[in-house]
Parts: C-alpha cells; structure tokens; sequence
C-alpha cells in the first residue's frame, strides 16, 4: 500500500520511520509505516541515508481496513511525532482499503491530514502472503513489502523458491515478485 502510494506521487521513501526510539522502563519505539520526502530523488532510502530537516515530507500510516480510530490515532500522531525532526512541512496521511463517513470528515477537518483509500487491487495485493525455502525450510508468511525488502536487504536471493499463501506451486521470488515491479515501472505515474 506505501509503495504504491509512493509510486503515485514520487519523493524519496524511507519505509518503517523509526520516529521514537525504545527505551526499556522508559518508553516503546514507535515506527511510522512511510515518510517520503516531497521532490527528493525516485528511491527508497534507509533513514539513515536521508535527512527530513527542512524538508516537506509525508508521513504515511497505512491499515489494510476501513478507516478507524486506530489508524486516525497513529497518523495524528505520527505528524506531531515527526516534528521533532524539523521539516519545513508535514502532511500526514492515512491510507486505507476503505473510508468512512462519520470519521472521514471529522479526520480530515484537522490541519495536515488526509484520507487517501487505496483501490481495489491494491488492497489484494496488500493482502497477499507468500512463503519462501530456504535450505529446505519454509520461512513466512510474508507480506510483499516484508519480502522486497528482504531481497533489498540480502537476505532472500532472487531465485529464492517462493510462493504464495494461496497457491501450491513454487516459483521464485524473481518471477513472482521482481518481474511485476519492472512490468509496472518504477516512475511515479
């Protein structure tokens, strides 16, 4: 779903925004599901490459449901979370399978937040699991963006036996996964 938010509007993505850091007795770690940073190059960064201070930015909390109270609450408070770290903008913004009518428009009369309801498709692909075999071993379920980034990071190999949840046939993580990201292009459209 942040993906192909991103992808709509292009910017520099950092996925999985550690905003507070955990501290044992003292406070959780809270993590933000996307920050892009508006008119910055068309990749997704490590947080650590990148800086948000006196840049417009997005902020990203996405909720494969309707939109609720949970969801509203982590946006909300995510934009203030994101203060801290000094961008000259923040817009936040709660991305979502469906929206509802009693708290859309109560969300969205506050200052900085939207509702952007992500279509059908994309709900099913953001649904979807797949399993990968290493050494013999099925590891998951995964979701696709536990699983790119997991190629991203080294850990899985392209030709990986992969598969989805659905399925019985294995594949690997190239032709499942890799192949639909070049079919679909990696420019913001």
């Amino acid at each position: 779903m942040t993906r192909w938010y991103w992808k709509q509007i292009g910017g520099t993505l950092i996925e999985e925004f550690c905003a507070v850091e955990r501290v044992i007795g003292e406070r959780g770690g809270r993590w933000i599901d996307g920050i892009i940073i508006k008119g910055g190059a068309f990749k997704i960064a490590r947080q650590s490459e990148v800086d948000v201070a006196g840049k417009d930015i997005i902020v990203i909390q996405a909720k494969d449901s309707r939109l609720g109270m949970y969801v509203m609450g982590q946006t909300f408070f995510s934009a203030t979370l994101m203060e801290t770290f000094k961008p000259r903008s923040i817009e936040s913004i709660a991305l979502v399978a469906h929206d509802d009518s009693v708290l859309g428009p109560i969300f969205r009369s506050h200052d900085r937040m939207r509702v952007v309801v992500c279509p059908e498709e994309v709900m099913i692909r953001a649904r979807m699991r797949f399993f990968v075999r290493k050494e013999g071993i099925s590891e998951g379920p995964f979701s696709e963006t536990e699983l790119l980034r997991r190629v991203e990071d080294g850990q899985v190999e392209h030709s990986t036996p992969c598969r989805r949840s659905d399925e019985e046939e294995w594949s690997t993580v190239a032709e499942l996964l890799l192949a639909r990201e070049q079919k679909e292009g990696s420019q913001p459209k």
